[in-house]
């Protein structure tokens, strides 16, 4: 199914209290029930629209197996394996207990920024500070967990990657994400995350968001 744009203000919570409220936002800030408070500006926010039938849970377990055998930690190939990062957030704050990945293309400090293409990262320093999109995030008590995939240099919508493989689509298995945060869209729908950072320029959030069955 579709999935609706939200740009207000505010993300109303689904009529349904049973919708689980798993975020990706665009920018530099991520709102989830009480916390919509903490972030008053605008914000692209995805969030999981499959509450009825099977849970993600199963359905990451009815694929794992066969999609990605020797790396169970990531079925879904929505995170970056060149790059691992774990950083965590502050020990209060609106955020605290979540964790999110984090878009291969935001600097988190001590690790390299892959941009979806190893060239790219091979030319790539570690980052000496952290951006201030993601440190918001760890600010407010998020833990970040990994960097999620991205198209290559995030210049496509579809979601595959010649160089590192497409993630999966768990809501719409055997097609595409959607990109360019592909790996964004796929940790939040498969429920690896309780939120993902994208980026939108042409429509880099809101297609894998319609793609994956969620709000972006």
């Amino acid at each position: 199914p579709m999935a609706q744009v939200i740009r207000d203000s505010k993300c109303r919570r689904p009529a349904d209290s049973s919708v689980p409220l798993r975020l990706i936002v665009k920018g530099s800030a991520v709102n989830r029930r009480s916390t919509l408070r903490a972030f008053p500006r605008r914000r692209y926010h995805f969030v999981n629209l499959f509450s009825h039938g099977p849970s993600a849970a199963s359905r990451l377990a009815r694929y794992s197996a066969h999609m990605h055998p020797l790396n169970e930690p990531d079925p879904l190939n929505a995170f970056c394996r060149h790059t691992a990062v774990r950083v965590p957030g502050a020990l209060a704050g609106p955020l605290a207990g979540l964790q999110c990945g984090i878009k291969d293309i935001y600097a988190i400090q001590g690790s390299r920024t892959g941009f979806g293409h190893p060239q790219w990262l091979a030319a790539q320093a570690p980052a000496t500070q952290t951006a201030p999109a993601v440190q918001r995030l760890l600010d407010a008590g998020a833990t970040v967990i990994g960097k999620t995939q991205t198209d290559e240099l995030t210049y496509s919508l579809t979601g595959e990657n010649y160089h590192y493989g497409t993630p999966v689509n768990v809501n719409a298995v055997g097609r595409i994400p959607g990109g360019s945060s592909s790996g964004s869209a796929a940790a939040t729908a498969g429920g690896l995350v309780d939120f993902a950072l994208g980026s939108d320029t042409g429509g880099s959030v809101r297609l894998p968001a319609s793609f994956c069955g969620i709000f972006g």
